[in-house]
């Protein structure tokens, strides 16, 4: 069973493009390639336009950094 809440797979589909039946059989290179984009968008959140440190992180960079911080051997239980 795929280890992601309904709210990560709904974020995965519209920031990444990814539909759900394309996670049921992911391997390491792919998920690796998820949690980089997840980590860029995390990134891309936490500082404002001009390279500076945001104060209040917002919903989308907890939400991508939930997927980042996940590992491959932990994605199904």
């Amino acid at each position: 069973m795929l280890n992601l809440t309904d709210k990560q797979i709904e974020f995965l589909e519209k920031e990444i493009g990814t539909k759900k039946a394309d996670l049921e059989n992911v391997d390491k290179e792919w998920w690796r390639a998820i949690r980089e984009k997840c980590f860029d968008i995390s990134v891309d959140e936490l500082l404002d336009e001009g390279g500076n440190a945001v104060e209040t992180v917002s919903s989308r960079c907890m939400m991508a950094e939930s997927i980042a911080d996940l590992k491959y051997s932990q994605l199904y239980v």
